[in-house]
């Protein structure tokens, strides 16, 4: 019998093992857009060589969705965040209650999908895939880690033409 199976290459386990990703505390989330589309922002360096970050009308939605969250969810904060091109960075606090109500897979799995479906809709479509499958966590440490990722999310528009995401 010949199987049908696909040979995919096995996914790296991105979060950490049996960590409860609903616990209080602060994490560094990164989410990069499907095939890395540089569609959310356009970002221009000035006379003045400082950058400058447009967001596209999705780049909008993904702002909205973020400010929805920091007033619609009152054990959630994102603290600081960027939009660039075709990733956004994101420092996200949990402060739960002794149950909580939803982990960082959850509230990211929410905006996803929201920003999603309005992706589809700026772009007329209904199966267009505006963000890739996983994303990138941190669970930041101390106060040091914290301020080491808040100066990098600020940096970050400065250092796009050497950044990691970075495609022309």
């Amino acid at each position: 019998m010949v199987s049908t199976k696909m040979n995919w290459p096995s996914r790296k386990p991105n979060r950490l093992k049996n960590f409860d990703y609903s616990l209080n505390g602060a994490y560094f989330v990164t989410i990069c857009t499907e095939d890395r589309q540089n569609i959310l922002s356009v970002i221009t360096i000035g006379e003045d060589d400082f950058p400058s970050v447009k967001l596209t009308p999705i780049g909008i939605e993904v702002e909205k969705s973020i400010a929805y969250i920091n007033e619609n969810y009152s054990d959630v904060t994102i603290e600081k965040f960027v939009i660039m091109p075709n990733h956004i960075h994101l420092i996200v606090v949990l402060d739960q209650g002794v149950v909580p109500a939803l982990s960082l897979s959850d509230l990211v799995g929410r905006m996803k999908s929201f920003t999603n479906r309005r992706f589809n809709q700026i772009k007329g479509t209904q199966n267009a895939i505006l963000w890739q499958r996983s994303y990138h966590d941190h669970c930041i440490r101390n106060e040091d880690d914290y301020g080491n990722i808040w100066g990098y999310i600020d940096q970050n528009p400065m250092t796009w033409l050497n950044d990691d995401y970075f495609e022309d």
